[in-house]
C-alpha cells in the first residue's frame, strides 16, 4: 500500500542518514578513535524505533475499519514486508519481544472466525486493546469506534491511547458497547457479546 511503501521510504532514510553515522566503523575502531560507548547507544536506539514503529503500525491496523477481505489480504502483505524492512533498515524483529510476538499474531487474528476469537492462543500474544478495536471492523455500523463516538481521528485516539493503561482503554471501549446495546434493544449483534467476553477477561 502507499503508506507501507512512505513508511519503508522513511526508515531506510532514518537508517542511511542517520542510524548509519552512529555505527562505528571498522577503520575507526581500529584507530581506537571510537567512543566505546557508541555501539550500545546506537543499539539501543535501533531498538527503540523498531519496537515504536511496529507498535503503531499493529495499532492503527486495529483501528482499520471497514476491512474487507481485500483489504486483509493487502494489510497482511504489507505487515510482512514491514517485518522484513524494520530487519534489514533498523533492528532484528525477533528480538522486540511483545511487539514482534503482537505483529506475527496479528496477521492470523485478521482471518480467525470470530467465533473463535476468545479462545484463541493469538490471544497471549496480543494487548487486549488490540483485539477489541481490530473487532469494530466485524461489528455494525452503529457500534461505533471509541475514537468515532469521541470525536477524534485515528491519529488523535492514538496519542490518547500512548497515555492510558489497558484498564482505561477498556472503559472506553465498554461505553460504546453499552451506548449500542441501549440503543438496539434486543437486536445485538453476536460481536458484541464476543467483545465483552474478552474484554472482562482482563
Amino acid at each position: 500500500s502507499l503508506c507501507r511503501e512512505e513508511l519503508i521510504s522513511v526508515m531506510v532514510h532514518f537508517s542511511s542518514e542517520f542510524y548509519s553515522k552512529l555505527v562505528p566503523s571498522s577503520s575507526g575502531s581500529a584507530n581506537g578513535n571510537t567512543d566505546a560507548t557508541f555501539p550500545g547507544v546506537s543499539e539501543a536506539l535501533a531498538r527503540r524505533a523498531a519496537e515504536r514503529l511496529v507498535t503503531i503500525f499493529v495499532r492503527h491496523a486495529a483501528l482499520l475499519r471497514p476491512l474487507s477481505e481485500n483489504g486483509k489480504l493487502r494489510l497482511a502483505k504489507d505487515m510482512a514486508e514491514l517485518e522484513l524492512a524494520v530487519g534489514q533498515n533498523l533492528y532484528s524483529v525477533t528480538q522486540l519481544g511483545g511487539s514482534y510476538r503482537a505483529l506475527r499474531a496479528f496477521r492470523p487474528l485478521l482471518f480467525l472466525p470470530t467465533a473463535q476469537v476468545p479462545t484463541s492462543p493469538l490471544l497471549q500474544e496480543l494487548p487486549m486493546s488490540v483485539v477489541l478495536h481490530h473487532l469494530y471492523t466485524r461489528a455494525p455500523e452503529n457500534l461505533l469506534s471509541p475514537h468515532a463516538k469521541a470525536g477524534l481521528t485515528a491519529a488523535q485516539y492514538s496519542l490518547w491511547l500512548d497515555q492510558h493503561n489497558e484498564e482505561e482503554i477498556w472503559r472506553g471501549i465498554r461505553g460504546t458497547l453499552d451506548a449500542y446495546s441501549q440503543s438496539n434493544g434486543t437486536q445485538i449483534d453476536d460481536v458484541h457479546a464476543i467483545m465483552l467476553k474478552i474484554g472482562n477477561m482482563h
